[in-house]
């Protein structure tokens, strides 16, 4: 695919459906090698033409490389057993053996007693692929998709937004349901931060976000979340704060919904914006 594309211009050019070309390119985004949008376009990385020459050698690989199946392959540059693997790239073991099965049926790795490697003969343009994503996730040492939305960097982690949060700690407002607060944002909010998410870490991760994104809807569950727990957050000096104070006190503030519309989702929780 160079350039720019529509999907129904890959469908008629490739004879492949729309349906299966949304799949693919679900599966590219994942491991962060495609921007989607009215049009797809190839994410310009090094990894581009060795990936192009594995997905030449057979169809569907899209899906046997994402959800960390192109962490899985990168590193089996030795052999290793399933557990080796998950310490070194801080996989779920669980899903790990998942996808390793799904990896030996197409014949991409093999098994020799309770360690895995990647299988070279029946797959040798994974050579030049699994070299490229080595040097990738060493020039990107917290292994954030490159499609990811960056939102701030602490001495706790980087907080982005990505559209698969396998591997990663949500925060943010995909953390709200662990505190009783339930919503579906807009992806997935995450941490490369090791720590558990807590009532301040939240917190200060949804100031960050709102701070930067004009969606009046999180600013309005970030404000439920605040009164929810404000008898145990650490607030932190921001200027959203001071327009949170400001709504609450009844002013109207550019990006902020009107407080009473803000009280009848915020009746759903139990909470009081007073």
């Amino acid at each position: 695919m160079n350039g720019h594309k529509r999907p129904s211009e890959i469908s008629a050019s490739t004879g492949i459906s729309i349906a299966q070309v949304y799949k693919v390119a679900n599966s590219l985004e994942r491991i962060g090698l495609l921007s989607k949008g009215k049009e797809l376009s190839v994410t310009r990385t090094p990894l581009t033409a060795s990936l192009a020459g594995v997905f030449q050698y057979a169809p569907n690989v899209p899906k046997a490389l994402s959800s960390n199946g192109a962490e899985i392959l990168s590193a089996l540059d030795v052999s290793r057993t399933v557990p080796e693997i998950c310490d070194l790239m801080g996989l779920d073991r669980s899903r790990t053996y998942t996808k390793m099965k799904e990896l030996y049926d197409r014949s991409m790795v093999k098994k020799e007693g309770r360690s895995y490697s990647v299988n070279t003969k029946a797959w040798p343009v994974l050579i030049p692929f699994i070299k490229d994503y080595k040097r990738y996730l060493e020039m990107n040492p917290d292994s954030i998709p490159v499609t990811a939305k960056v939102y701030g960097r602490s001495d706790d982690g980087i907080l982005f937004r990505c559209p698969d949060p396998d591997g990663y700690r949500q925060t943010a407002f995909s953390a709200y349901g662990e505190f009783d607060i339930d919503i579906v944002p807009n992806g997935h909010y995450c941490s490369t931060s090791d720590e558990p998410p807590t009532l301040d870490t939240v917190f200060r991760d949804s100031l960050c976000v709102i701070s930067k994104e004009n969606s009046w809807r999180l600013r309005m569950f970030a404000l439920i979340f605040y009164c929810k727990y404000r008898d145990r957050i650490t607030v932190p000096d921001s200027p959203v704060m001071d327009e949170i104070r400001d709504v609450l006190d009844g002013k109207a503030v550019k990006g902020w919904a009107p407080l009473s519309e803000m009280q009848e989702r915020a009746d759903m929780y139990g909470v009081e914006l007073a």
